[in-house]
């Protein structure tokens, strides 16, 4: 049997991407929280409530520069990638990051998707981009 590892995520972005090139290299990596919020109605007390999680996205090479390019806080985008758990070392003690590493990105407000299309000429593909979406 095949192992998959596959995320898919539609939300909005926490703040300005964070776009970096490593030392020595061309290689760029940016980095993004993204902030999806799901919307309930509080059973005792009839009131609509919501609940927001924030998931940390890492692109790199031509992702990350799309990213760069393209993304500002508060875009609503189509993110795919796989999850992946890493571990560095901070005051002597091992901590845990657990981020998604991109491999598609495809905004969904308008005027990003118009703007990229007219750099490109092409028609993007999106993920059903509708302005109705709870978030």
């Amino acid at each position: 049997m095949a192992n998959l590892n596959l995320c898919q995520f539609i939300g909005r972005l926490g703040g300005d991407p964070e776009t970096r090139t490593l030392k020595q290299t061309t290689i760029k990596v940016s980095s993004f929280s993204l902030a999806i919020t799901e919307y309930y109605k509080d059973k005792t007390t009839d009131e609509r409530k919501s609940n927001t999680e924030w998931i940390s996205c890492v692109a790199w090479r031509h992702v990350a520069e799309f990213v760069e390019k393209y993304l500002h806080k508060g875009d609503m985008v189509y993110v795919k990638g796989k999850i992946k758990t890493r571990s560095y070392e901070k005051d002597g003690e091992t901590k845990y990051a657990t981020e998604i590493l991109l491999d598609d990105v495809q905004p969904l407000t308008k005027k990003e998707r118009q703007s990229i299309q007219e750099v490109s000429g092409k028609e993007l593909r999106t993920a059903d981009a509708n302005d109705d979406l709870p978030f």
